[in-house]
């Protein structure tokens, strides 16, 4: 049966409002090449050794003249849903989403994470929050939607700067998905090389 999905992360879509993007362009399914073993984001990041296990589905380079960036994938396997203009997509037991935003500064990177972090308080119930430090510092939050007709019930994000930019890792799932959504994170962290501003 085809379920009518009108958003599945509320605190991405309120990001990706504020950037002029349209919600339904992000729900389509994939035309990407999938042979690379690695992607780059925006000159600024790139994710290596993407295994079998998460399928690219979503890949923009220019998602906002402010300088957004967006790409996604499915983790486990997919059924179909019909979005909000009648389109057919795949939802998959968990999907990964990262936005990557370029800023004129570091302190303008500060103020995106800040941002975002607390956008996702304000849509979230959030269960945890921690720091973790590897390359980079992160924020981590651990949270349930609060949307009762999200398909997703629960989810954990990571919020970093480097240079001037701010990174935010989605990764989010359905109720029975047996896969531990933090140990899942924490190894997508690892395969992050980052590029850092010229001066």
């Amino acid at each position: 049966m085809i379920k009518k999905i009108h958003y599945f992360f509320p605190f991405l879509f309120t990001i990706l409002l504020l950037t002029g993007c349209s919600f339904d362009s992000l729900l389509q399914k994939d035309t990407m090449n999938k042979e690379e073993d690695y992607l780059t984001i925006g000159n600024r990041l790139t994710i290596n050794n993407i295994d079998g296990s998460f399928t690219l589905l979503d890949h923009k380079e220019a998602l906002a003249a402010n300088g957004i960036y967006y790409t996604s994938f499915g983790i486990g396997d997919s059924e179909n849903y019909e979005n909000s203009s009648g389109e057919i997509v795949d939802l998959y037991d968990a999907q990964l989403y990262l936005l990557l935003g370029e800023t004129k500064s570091e302190n303008a990177a500060k103020k995106k994470k800040d941002d975002w972090i607390l956008a996702a308080k304000e849509n979230y119930d959030i269960l945890e929050e921690e720091f973790y430090d590897n390359e980079l510092s992160y924020s981590i939050l651990s949270y349930h939607h609060k949307n009762t007709n999200n398909p997703y019930t629960k989810g954990i994000s990571a919020f970093c700067v480097f240079g001037n930019n701010t990174l935010c890792i989605e990764l989010t799932s359905k109720e029975n998905f047996e896969e531990d959504l933090k140990t899942l994170l924490m190894n997508f962290l690892e395969n992050l090389s980052y590029h850092y501003n010229e001066e």
